[in-house]
């Protein structure tokens, strides 16, 4: 049977009608149809090809290799329209408004009042603390291998949940600490930590992105901990302590290891050197190299002597805003406010202390020979272990005082009137920066 012979039946059916002959011939034409495959219009060329094509016979099989083709051309084009967009989507809402905090093993962000909340560690098993990139988009954090351990690797994740968590330490562990080991890189390309080689406590730079393997930046001659990266990106500050536990420094060196300098050292062993801080990229001059910046940490000489929050203008200017016994984590520091004319500092006797005026012109009279005339203002016992700045500087965050089961965000204008981040727990917390351009080095 063929296309002539069945047009055929149906012309004469046409021309004679359905009641004239050939007799039978409806009949005849309706069997002719049954064995002929009926398809849908859309599988035709015809109906939805360009005209040069649809001209063309075409088997299925082809048929359904151009449907394929066409359709994997369609989403490719979408991806490549929205992709970017979709990866730049922040899961964690506004930027600057998140708090990444420790929540049982694991690594959680959420605004203050505990929305916008999202899971940050994935599956790694074991997560503490957390600390936000300069740019907000990716977040460090150690894991140990157990809940009990406080050293482990350096892992990153970036926070719009990309990509997994990937260890970018290469398995050398970040040394144990209740504090962050941990300084990002202003560009936020590029994470200083101190760990653990051969036993010694070593400086070494990671690529956020884990392509490279650390390098130290020095040797493993004594003990360097608590690495802090300048506002310029030109020097890393860190703490070095010689194996006799008498000698401590502060020090700083550029990234090579090159040109390095004491900041202060002390001689005892009960004496105390910090975390080195440095006044914040936006605060005090910009144009001011990492060298000349005003620093801020803990310090004593020791035998028997209170500690200092001592503010270092460098080059002999120095002031110290409170002495005392610190309360909490001395070793994490002295925390500038975002504009760089405060400090934060953690007391035994009267809890959190604001010290206004710290960063007054290099020089003023009010910082020579370790004086001091600006306002302190207590706020009570509203933190306790740690507390910090929030990025816009209206609040500030910190350890809860019922000894540290939380994290509490601590208004300026009324401290009374702290609320506890929910579902957070032990450790230290970090803020999302705000979204805002990053210096390059």
């Amino acid at each position: 049977m063929n296309d002539l012979w069945l047009d055929t039946v149906i012309v004469d059916w046409l021309r004679e009608g359905p009641t004239a002959r050939p007799e039978g011939g409806l009949d005849r034409a309706l069997a002719a149809t049954r064995p002929i495959r009926q398809r849908p219009a859309w599988v035709f060329p015809r109906t939805w090809l360009p005209s040069p094509m649809a001209d063309v016979r075409v088997n299925r099989r082809v048929q359904v290799l151009i449907v394929a083709a066409l359709t994997i051309a369609a989403l490719l084009a979408l991806v490549t329209a929205f992709g970017g967009a979709f990866r730049r989507t922040n899961p964690l809402g506004e930027q600057g408004r998140a708090i990444a905090y420790q929540e049982g093993p694991a690594i959680f962000a959420a605004w203050p009042d505990g929305s916008h909340r999202v899971p940050l560690s994935g599956d790694v098993p074991f997560a503490r603390l957390p600390v936000f990139s300069p740019d907000g988009q990716r977040l460090a954090f150690v894991a140990p291998p157990s809940a009990e351990t406080l050293s482990g690797r350096l892992m990153v994740v970036p926070v719009d949940g990309s990509g997994p968590a990937i260890d970018v330490s290469h398995a050398i562990e970040v040394v144990a600490s209740d504090v962050p080991q941990i300084s990002w890189s202003p560009d936020s390309t590029q994470i200083a930590f101190s760990g653990l080689a051969d036993g010694v406590a070593t400086i070494f730079v990671a690529t956020s992105d884990g392509g490279a393997a650390p390098r130290p930046i020095l040797d493993a001659s004594v003990d360097r901990d608590l690495p802090t990266w300048s506002p310029d990106g030109e020097w890393i500050g860190f703490r070095e302590k010689d194996p006799d536990g008498l000698h401590i420094r502060l020090r700083m060196t550029r990234l090579d290891g090159s040109e390095a300098q004491d900041v202060n050292q002390v001689i005892a062993e009960d004496a105390v050197l910090s975390k080195l801080r440095w006044i914040s990229a936006t605060g005090g001059d910009p144009g001011e190299p990492g060298s000349t910046r005003p620093m801020s940490y803990w310090w004593s000489p020791g035998f028997g002597s209170d500690a200092s929050a001592y503010v270092d203008r460098r080059f002999g200017y120095s002031g110290q805003p409170w002495t005392g016994t610190p309360s909490g984590f001395t070793d994490f520091g002295i925390p500038w406010s975002p504009d760089g004319e405060q400090v934060v500092v953690l007391t035994q006797s009267e809890g959190v202390i604001v010290a206004e005026d710290a960063g007054r012109l290099k020089g003023a009279p009010d910082f020579y020979n370790n004086g001091y005339d600006g306002q302190l203002r207590s706020l009570g016992h509203v933190a306790a272990c740690w507390v910090d700045w929030a990025p816009d500087g209206t609040s500030l965050y910190g350890g809860s005082p019922d000894g540290c089961e939380g994290v509490v965000v601590i208004p300026l204008s009324n401290p009374g009137a702290a609320v506890r981040v929910p579902g957070s727990t032990a450790g230290v917390a970090s803020w999302q920066p705000p979204a805002m351009e990053v210096p390059s080095r």
